[in-house]
This record gives structure tokens, sequence and C-alpha cells, in this order.
């Protein structure tokens, strides 16, 4: 309930009230409004994650902050391509969603080292070694070597 959190005088257990009670009640109003702006960002990220609509991560204006939020609320690689500044940031969500889609093919979009982590990490998730034909010489081995989950 917010009005708990009207009556916590700290500003930071304050905040982190009004952070948690926003995402557990999905009002994205309480990140508009109620909070400090040194922990809206981090607000609109958490509701973007919990809703995974990366839509909201655009409200965000600290930018390292933004593009975590595109990585954690992406649903399609055209939302991971709004993550322009940090490339492995860029690199985990393609990977995040060839392994929420089971899609190997996503791997393709991606350059030649990017590109064989992404199929180890798929060869893992989905249990197909078959992947790691896939996968240069250079990290071949360790692919068919490592374990599957």
């Amino acid at each position: 309930n917010v009005d708990y959190c009207y009556n916590i005088s700290s500003k930071n257990p304050k905040n982190n009230c009004y952070l948690a009670v926003a995402v557990a009640i999905g009002d994205l109003n309480l990140c508009e409004t109620t909070l400090y702006s040194d922990f809206r960002d981090d607000c609109y990220s958490d509701m973007a994650n919990a809703k995974q609509d990366s839509t909201i991560c655009e409200q965000i204006d600290i930018e390292s902050i933004k593009e975590n939020c595109y990585s954690a609320a992406s649903q399609t690689t055209e939302e991971c391509d709004k993550i322009k500044k940090d490339e492995h940031t860029r690199f985990l969500c393609y990977v995040s969603i060839a392994s929420k889609n089971k899609d190997a093919e996503l791997c393709e979009e991606l350059e030649s080292e990017q590109r064989d982590f992404c199929y180890m990490e798929l060869s893992q998730v989905l249990g197909d070694r078959d992947l790691c034909k896939k996968v240069s010489n250079r990290f071949r081995h360790e692919c068919e070597i490592g374990p599957l989950y």
C-alpha cells in the first residue's frame, strides 16, 4: 500500500518503498510523480522488466540504465537494436531473445565471436550439440565439451 510509504522519513527507504509498490501494483504514475529523480529511472526499468514492455524504457534519462532496460525487457531483436552505446549489452539482449524464442537463427545477426557465443549458449539452452557445428573452429571444441544443463 502506497500510504505506508508516505510515513517513511528517510529518502532511500522511502524511494525503495515507492519503487516496490509501483512495480507490485503496476502503477507507472508512481514512477513519474512520487519518486525522487535519482530513483525514477530505476523504477521505470523495473516496471519495464516486470511488464516485459520495452516502450517504458524510453522514459529513462540515464543512458546506461536505459540500455540495460532494453536488454531486460525487449521481446524482439528490433528492440535490442535500440541499444547503441554498449555493444555487450546489445549482444546479451540478442542472446536473451534467441533463448526465449529457442531460435538459433537469431545468432546469425551477430558478428563473429558474438555469433559463436550465441550458438554456444543456445546449444546449452536447447540441449542441442549440433549447434556447435555452427561455431568457428576457435571455439567449437569448448562448445562440444561444455556441460548441457
